[in-house]
């Protein structure tokens, strides 16, 4: 089927939609839609579109199949590899996310490649390893496939996997693990998290989406995990699914959700009333603009 999996709006006002059957960019009238072609390096690098950011140029990142960015000027894409340790170049690579932090930082999460930073005097991304103080110890710890990244009040940063949380300092040269564990009726279970983003008001809890355990609160006191669930009584696989979210105001968060838009209070911590949308009753919506 058809789905959206990322929407931006960049400096002219153009609302770009990424799908999973090209890039398309509305004027307020009507679409223009980009296709990737594999005999043209100036097209868009895939056709499945994961994630879409406006950085603090105005520049139009896409990430898909690899990673690209947008040149308003000559209307064109231009591929931004990956340059390996070995010297070559990977221009094929799924992307998850891509996000800019307070310092102007361009950041990737992969599938199988884990988390990249950009170069911007070579025009690539690297792998940690290759840029990183850590020690190999901790930089051994961190996922294959990263799912998503929030930069903290403090500027440090924190990542997902679906089976972990990691924070590391702006400079990262410290790592620390969590697993992703709810403590529910006497007993822990494992949760899958999908994305992190912060708190608005206290700078000691952190919240993360996931897949069948609704929206969860870690908090960094206490080390806990604690999960509120806007269906109850169902099975986790198919419920409680919160692909992506939008801070609508100070206290109150939409949740890009299995069974559509809803709102939820941060300071009460209870959720509202499905938004429905005027196509369809239960439709899927991966991604809000953020």
């Amino acid at each position: 089927g058809y789905h959206c999996g990322a929407i931006a709006e960049d400096e002219d006002g153009y609302i770009w939609i990424g799908t999973n059957a090209g890039l398309n960019r509305f004027n307020g009238y009507h679409f223009t839609v980009y296709k990737s072609d594999v005999y043209d390096t100036t097209s868009v690098t895939s056709n499945r579109i994961n994630n879409l950011l406006t950085d603090h140029s105005g520049k139009l990142w896409v990430g898909g199949n690899g990673i690209c960015t947008f040149d308003r000027k000559h209307n064109y894409f231009i591929q931004v590899p990956l340059l390996l340790k070995n010297g070559d170049l990977e221009r094929k690579f799924e992307c998850l996310f891509i996000y800019e932090d307070s310092r102007k930082n361009i950041w990737a999460g992969t599938n199988g490649l884990g988390l990249l930073k950009y170069n911007p005097t070579k025009g690539v991304f690297q792998t940690l390893d290759a840029i990183s103080s850590m020690p190999a110890s901790q930089l051994s710890q961190l996922p294959p496939s990263v799912s998503s990244m929030t930069e903290d009040h403090d500027g440090s940063l924190w990542l997902t996997s679906y089976t972990h949380l990691y924070h590391t300092d702006a400079a990262l040269r410290q790592l620390t693990v969590y697993k992703n564990m709810l403590t529910e009726n006497g007993g822990t279970r494992p949760f899958q998290a999908i994305k992190a983003f912060t708190h608005a008001t206290d700078s000691n809890l952190l919240w993360i989406t996931s897949w069948g355990s609704g929206l969860v609160l870690f908090d960094k006191v206490t080390q806990s995990f604690t999960s509120y669930r806007f269906e109850s009584h169902l099975p986790s696989n198919i419920s409680n699914i919160i692909f992506s979210f939008f801070r609508k105001s100070k206290n109150e968060l939409w949740l890009g959700t299995n069974i559509g838009i809803i709102p939820f209070n941060e300071t009460e911590r209870t959720f509202g009333s499905v938004i429905r949308d005027d196509f369809t009753h239960n439709s899927i919506v991966n991604s809000l603009i953020r």
